[in-house]
């Protein structure tokens, strides 16, 4: 079929240079079960189908919309993850705007919405499987996190984070804890980026890299 095409759009060019036969159209996922409201064709050009269908049929969990969940979030929304259930009780606002994928309009920060609210409506152009969850996670609601197949945890405040962990531990649900710190000194940015991951078979070598400090203030510039 290449060598076909190639036969055709040469002569077709020797008449009009412009002519191709790559004309890269926008395709609809026509299939009812894709997640995608578009087709991937990002994976199939770099032949990594093998690679995204390990999250295909997956519940995927992030807490905490801010600068890093954002970002995490973003690029959750690039596999086949069946579900990605986000998870924050802030209001998106104009500082929110400047540590986060994307560049929202001035009329969409003065609406002043929900961060699971505009990453949503955002992403929900892409992804079909995007569930928001406008709520602060506490010993109330937990068992929000119940039947995900794995989660990210991009939040600070430690006793909420321990809250959480005791609860995928007890699951048996794997997670990746991130933490990120960010100081001035001299007139430079220094900082300092973690990432633990935590499953059923590394519980103990990775719980001493967890921290449950409650990093509300302190010296850092990313908070």
């Amino acid at each position: 079929m290449t060598t076909y095409i190639g036969r055709i759009a040469g002569e077709a060019a020797k008449v009009d240079p412009l002519a191709t036969a790559r004309t890269y159209p926008a395709i609809p996922a026509d299939d009812k079960s894709c997640v995608y409201k578009y087709v991937d064709t990002a994976t199939s050009r770099a032949g990594i189908g093998a690679v995204n269908a390990k999250v295909a049929g997956q519940k995927v969990g992030i807490l905490g919309m801010g600068g890093t969940g954002a970002y995490v979030f973003d690029l959750v929304t690039k596999t086949a993850a069946a579900q990605i259930h986000i998870f924050d009780g802030d209001v998106f606002s104009q500082h929110n705007a400047f540590r986060a994928p994307g560049a929202p309009s001035l009329e969409d920060l003065e609406i002043k919405p929900q961060k699971v609210t505009y990453f949503a409506d955002l992403y929900s152009n892409m992804h079909k499987g995007i569930v928001p969850h406008d709520v602060y996670l506490d010993e109330t609601n937990v068992a929000l996190l119940d039947g995900l197949d794995f989660v990210f945890i991009c939040i600070d405040r430690g006793p909420v984070k321990r809250v959480v962990i005791d609860r995928l531990i007890a699951n048996g649900t794997p997670f990746a804890e991130v933490g990120m710190g960010v100081v001035i000194h001299e007139g430079q940015l220094g900082g300092i980026v973690r990432l633990t991951t935590s499953t059923p078979d590394t519980r103990e070598a990775a719980a001493p890299h967890i921290s449950y400090a409650d990093d509300d203030g302190g010296a850092n510039e990313y908070a």
